[in-house]
């Protein structure tokens, strides 16, 4: 991990790790986000881990918006160099993966069948009520 991360992060020393966010695409006009994602970098690094955020589409960011979390603390990945680093960290070709169709939608249905179970679950809809 030490070789991945001064590889590709430019990251010379780690303590106890990596704590890694990926996203698909970057939604910066969402502040609330942002704010969570500043005290996530915050937190990571009190126990010692470097924040690596990877972003897999590369139209997607906003200069302001990752330059407000660099301050933070994160070290940001985008397009290409975050999936090489993912792709190196786990051993697979992630991108070759989800390329193909027939895993595209499988992943898809299945991302939509636990967004409505979260949605409909007795714990969502009682913190809505509140």
């Amino acid at each position: 991990m030490k070789k991945l991360a001064k590889k590709h992060l430019g990251i010379q020393t780690i303590k106890a790790g990596l704590g890694i966010e990926i996203r698909y695409n970057f939604n910066p006009n969402d502040s609330s986000r942002l704010r969570k994602d500043v005290e996530v970098a915050e937190l990571l690094r009190k126990e010692g881990l470097s924040p690596i955020y990877l972003i897999f589409a590369e139209n997607s960011p906003r200069d302001e918006a990752i330059a407000r979390l660099k301050r933070a603390g994160w070290t940001f990945l985008v397009g290409k160099p975050a999936l090489e680093f993912i792709s190196e960290l786990v051993g697979v070709d992630i991108n070759g993966i989800l390329d193909k169709p027939r895993i595209s939608a499988e992943v898809k249905r299945e991302i939509d069948e636990m967004t409505t179970q979260i949605f409909g679950s007795f714990a969502f809809r009682s913190v809505l009520k509140r």
